[in-house]
């Protein structure tokens, strides 16, 4: 492989017990590749465990985590993330509207995950990465592995563990 060859990481996010406020618990993962060093699979740490929590945090995992010298290309099978991160259809990110309207949406609500599109806009702004949708659960293989090591890192805080 040349050091010209784009990086592909799959990444996810997953909650558990989603109907229980109280008892729901969410993970990520980022998957580079069969026995890749850099594969994560953690716990979300923190109050608010939600899907989209684990998404970013599994698009931050892999924006961290991959060569900053190579392209980049994130899988995701999160609308929210790609549209909010880096636009789809011709259309901007959203959080380029967000920033000039005080971090407020087009029905003026405060943006939900503030400090994480933050986060995530600051490290991706300093880096060459493209991103690409793909269904949840279509049978693409590092989607499906994605999939199961986001649930398994939010299995890990519901059996009490951390990292």
């Amino acid at each position: 492989m040349s050091d010209d060859d784009e990086q592909i990481v799959c990444v996810d996010g997953s909650c558990l017990a989603q109907h229980d406020k109280k008892a729901r618990r969410a993970g990520y993962s980022a998957y580079f590749g069969l026995h890749d060093p850099r594969n994560v699979s953690e716990p979300i740490e923190g109050e608010k465990h939600t899907n989209q929590v684990g998404e970013m945090m599994g698009v931050i995992a892999a924006l961290e985590r991959a060569d900053p010298e190579r392209p980049l290309l994130i899988i995701s099978d999160s609308k929210y993330v790609i549209d909010g991160l880096v636009g789809s259809n011709g259309k901007p990110a959203w959080y380029i509207n967000w920033q000039r309207n005080g971090w407020r949406t087009a029905s003026r609500k405060p943006v939900e995950n503030r400090t994480l599109w933050e986060r995530m806009i600051a490290i991706a702004k300093k880096r060459k990465f493209r991103m690409r949708h793909q269904k949840a659960h279509a049978g693409h293989g590092g989607n499906e592995t994605a999939d199961r090591m986001a649930k398994m890192g939010a299995r890990r805080v519901m059996n009490g563990q951390r990292k």
